[in-house]
C-alpha cells in the first residue's frame, strides 16, 4: 500500500468567491468542461448542456434535446456532448450550439474525452461498463471496449493514452488510443469507488478522488500508487492546476480539498476550503487558476445514506448556480502560466 502523504503540511491557499451565476432549471447537474482557449464553460445540466462565458459568466446558449446531460469534448469546428439516458453522443456546432448528429453509444453515456493521436473520441458508459470509441470524421462507432464494471471519470494525456476510473473494485484502466485496447488496469489500494480523475501531464501523475474520503495518486506510466491522502466527503470530481501544482477534490459536504504536488513523488494535503453544500463537480482554468463549481440552494439535509458519506441533500428546484472561485495570491515570480491549446 502506498504510504499516506502528510496532511495539512503547509499554508492553505486563499480563494475568493468572485461571481455567482444563476442557471435555473432542474436540480440535476453533472460534468463541467472548460474550453480555456475559447473561454467557454460547458455544464451538463439535466436536459441540456448550458454554455457560459468563463470570463464574464454570461450565458451563451445551450445544447438542448438531451436526457441526463453529462460530459463534453471540444474538437476543431464542433463539439460532442453525452446524453446519459439516451445512450448517445450528440455532435453540435460550436457557434449555434445546434445538434449536428446523434451517435448511439450505450446506456449511461457519461465521460467524453478526445485523443488527438488516434483522432478518436472515447465515451465512458458508466452503468453499461463499456467505452465506446467514435471516429468524429464519420460520426460512427469504431469499436467498444468492455471493462466489466461501473465506469466514472476519464482523462487523456494528449499523447495517445486514455485513463478511466473503474468503480468496483477501485482501479484505473489505461487504454491505448491507437489500438483501442486496454493496456493495463491498476488497482487503487484503499480507494472505494473512484469518481473524480485529474492528470498532471508534466509529471505523469493521476489523482483519483474516492467515495471513502481518500485521494489515490498514481504514476501514469508504471501504474504504481505513490501516495494516498485524506479528502472531504462526497467527492464527485477532481481537478488540477498545472501552474500552481495543486490538485483538488470537490466534495458534496461543501469543501474543496487541496493537495500540493512538490514533485513527482512528494505530496501534501494543505487543507479544505469552504465552498457550498452540494458543490461536488468542478473545472479548473489552467491560465488563471480560477475554479468553477456548481450547486443549488439546499431545501433539506438528511443523514448520510452510507457510513462515512456526506449528508444527503435535497435542492430547491430552479436554483442551480455556477460559482467562480479565484486565487487571491498571484503566481510567484518565475512560475509560469499554462497556455491552452486552440483546437
Amino acid at each position: 500500500m502506498a504510504a499516506p502523504a502528510r496532511a495539512d503540511g503547509g499554508e492553505l491557499p486563499a480563494y475568493r468567491l468572485t461571481k455567482t451565476v444563476r442557471l435555473g432549471g432542474a436540480d440535476h447537474w453533472d460534468y463541467l468542461t472548460l474550453d480555456a482557449a475559447r473561454h467557454r464553460l460547458y455544464i451538463g445540466h439535466d436536459t441540456e448542456v448550458t454554455v457560459v462565458d468563463s470570463l464574464s459568466g454570461k450565458r451563451l446558449g445551450a445544447i438542448s434535446g438531451l436526457a441526463a446531460a453529462q460530459g463534453v469534448a471540444v474538437l476543431p469546428g464542433r463539439g460532442y456532448a453525452a446524453s446519459g439516458e439516451q445512450g448517445e453522443l450528440v455532435a453540435f456546432d460550436l457557434q449555434s450550439f445546434k445538434p449536428l448528429a446523434r451517435i448511439k453509444t450505450a446506456s449511461d453515456a457519461d465521460a467524453v474525452v478526445y485523443d488527438p493521436v488516434s483522432t478518436h473520441l472515447f465515451v465512458a458508459n458508466g452503468d453499461s461498463h463499456t467505452v465506446t470509441v467514435v471516429d468524429p470524421a464519420t460520426n460512427r462507432v469504431a469499436t467498444s471496449i468492455d471493462l466489466g464494471a461501473v465506469l466514472q471519470f476519464a482523462v487523456t494525456d494528449g499523447k495517445g493514452k486514455i485513463y478511466v476510473n473503474v468503480e468496483d473494485p477501485g482501479s484505473i484502466a489505461r487504454i491505448d488510443g491507437a489500438s483501442g485496447t486496454v493496456e493495463a488496469r491498476w488497482p487503487l489500494d484503499g480507494c472505494v469507488a473512484p469518481h473524480g480523475l485529474a492528470l498532471d501531464v508534466e509529471d505523469g501523475r493521476l489523482f483519483a478522488s474516492c467515495a471513502n474520503g481518500v485521494m489515490a495518486i498514481v504514476d501514469a506510466v508504471e501504474g504504481k500508487q505513490v501516495a494516498t491522502l485524506p479528502i472531504g466527503k462526497g467527492t464527485d470530481a477532481a481537478g488540477f492546476d498545472p501552474a500552481r501544482k495543486l490538485a483538488f477534490s470537490a466534495n458534496a459536504e461543501g469543501t474543496l480539498s487541496v493537495i500540493k504536488a512538490d514533485g513527482p513523488g512528494q505530496f501534501r494535503k494543505l487543507g479544505d476550503l469552504k465552498t457550498a453544500p452540494g458543490a461536488r463537480t468542478m473545472a479548473v482554468d489552467p491560465t488563471t487558476g480560477r475554479i468553477f463549481l456548481v450547486t443549488a440552494d439546499v431545501a433539506r439535509t438528511d443523514p448520510p445514506k452510507k457510513p462515512g458519506a456526506a449528508s444527503h441533500l435535497s435542492f430547491k428546484r430552479g436554483t442551480v448556480k455556477l460559482m467562480f472561485f479565484d486565487p487571491v495570491k498571484p503566481l510567484a515570480h518565475g512560475d509560469r502560466m499554462v497556455a491552452p491549446a486552440v483546437n
